[in-house]
């Protein structure tokens, strides 16, 4: 139990503070909202490659985890370059750039990172990028340089792909839970805001904390006097932790809306197995990474054996391990991206603005246990 909870702290912590062989290639059409590109620098087989990445303090956890999940990806490849890495440490972003000039003038051919958002937007202003950068993270504000690239676990992109999919399968009328604070106020915003350009309006929203009085929130939410309550809504979109997803899910089942299709984003999942626990998310549709939900393939198989050779200061950040492990294929593969790479944390693909998207999988809580869906 401890350990699933530090693994569940673990995760809502690093979504908090970063907002995570030859491949599988896809020759499979693009879907059309995602948009792909050629890389600005001509691509070449990796030589040489830098890793600039947190190894101490804060980070460090992700960062070691990002790093495993590299190394694991290019213990199958046929091509070994040398992998080095440069930790970046500490919080002075003025030698971002003279690590990223040591690193090239190391002779790398491919520099990966940082991580920390601030030395992400930093390394933006760099006047000699001159090697395939592939940063991993989004700034907060960007400043568009065209020899680098932009690759992160965004909550604002998931929080944009269940409005669509919630969409699609024809609701248009929204309650919206979310966390409190300014980082779930982005995410209210996001999700509002894709919801309505696909033609749907959020008619209640409801932002909660840890100690809240949960039952009196959800009362408010959904008008209830007596025996009647709303009816103006058909789905509900449930953005929050796992502890409170629980609850509050099983507050909804109360009022009689155990039938209403709820959608969360993978904040919902801590990506351990609980099924003891989740099945009060029965019903909750949510999006994540193929190498924390598929049940079978190439990645139900790499999350076996990272949990099989990993320690669980690693598992604990499955999915930094999968962003570093899809790093190493965007570098055995960039000249691919055109087409589409599947990856472990998703179908990549590459915007205008050098921004590198996933398209998430989507998966059903059954008894407990996540089951994907189409």
């Amino acid at each position: 139990m401890l350990a699933r909870i530090s693994a569940f702290l673990c995760s809502c912590f690093m979504m908090l503070l970063l907002t995570a062989c030859s491949s599988t290639t896809s020759d499979e059409a693009v879907p059309p909202s995602y948009s792909t590109k050629s890389a600005a620098i001509t691509p070449t087989a990796p030589r040489r490659i830098a890793l600039l990445l947190p190894l101490q303090g804060d980070l460090g956890g992700a960062g070691k985890a990002i790093q495993a999940g590299f190394n694991d990806a290019y213990q199958k490849a046929s091509i070994k370059p040398v992998i080095k890495i440069y930790d970046t440490s500490g919080g002075n972003n003025n030698n971002i750039d003279a690590l990223y000039d040591k690193a090239v003038g190391d002779g790398a051919n491919y520099v990966v990172g940082p991580l920390d958002k601030t030395k992400v937007a930093a390394l933006e202003h760099h006047q000699n990028i001159n090697v395939i950068t592939i940063a991993l993270n989004n700034p907060d504000s960007s400043s568009y340089n065209p020899d680098l690239y932009e690759f992160a676990l965004s909550p604002t992109d998931e929080a944009k792909q269940i409005a669509d999919k919630a969409s699609k399968a024809g609701y248009s009328k929204a309650l919206m839970i979310t966390p409190a604070g300014s980082w779930g106020q982005n995410i209210a915003n996001t999700l509002q805001k894709q919801f309505q350009n696909d033609g749907g309006v959020v008619v209640g929203n409801m932002a909660v904390n840890t100690g809240d009085n949960l039952n009196m929130k959800l009362r408010t939410l959904l008008e209830v006097q007596g025996e009647t309550q709303r009816q103006d809504f058909d789905v509900i979109f449930m953005v929050v932790q796992p502890m409170l997803a629980r609850k509050i899910k099983s507050l909804i089942n109360y009022y009689h809306l155990d039938n209403t299709p709820v959608y969360s984003t993978s904040l919902i999942y801590s990506g351990l197995l609980s099924p003891k626990k989740d099945r009060d998310l029965d019903g909750v549709e949510f999006c994540d990474m193929p190498l924390t939900i598929a049940s079978e393939g190439e990645w139900a198989a790499l999350r076996q054996e990272m949990i099989l050779a990993q320690p669980a200061g690693i598992q604990r950040y499955i999915r930094l391990y999968g962003l570093g492990y899809d790093a190493a294929l965007l570098t055995q593969n960039f000249g691919r991206l055109s087409k589409g790479i599947s990856g472990s944390t998703g179908y990549l693909s590459v915007d205008q603005h050098n921004v590198i998207l996933r398209k998430l999988k989507f998966a059903t809580f059954e008894n407990g246990l996540p089951q994907p869906v189409t």
